[in-house]
């Protein structure tokens, strides 16, 4: 149980003691079927390669709006400068 409350931990999750032991069921199948993925042969397997790439992007397309759009919608202005959280 411990090593699930670390796995929680780290996945952020938020898991109350009333759950814990359906966790530990549903981790332990979770690991059973990756370890069944591990043993799966594999070698006459070839590789898949997407070939058609090229309809998954498109152009940029930049649009602007007036000013006061703009500081209406922000958080904060500072001598003209839209002020918003630090994130790093």
């Amino acid at each position: 149980m411990k090593e699930v409350k670390r796995i929680a931990s780290l996945a952020k999750l938020s898991i109350k003691e009333n759950e814990l032991e359906s966790f530990v069921a549903e981790f332990n199948k979770i690991l059973s079927y990756i370890d069944q993925l591990s043993k799966a042969d594999i070698e006459d397997v070839s590789p898949y390669y997407e070939l058609n790439r090229q309809d998954r992007f498109r152009e940029d397309v930049v649009e602007s709006y007036p000013d006061e759009v703009i500081k209406k919608i922000a958080p904060e202005e500072s001598d003209s400068q839209i002020v918003v959280p630090r994130i790093i």
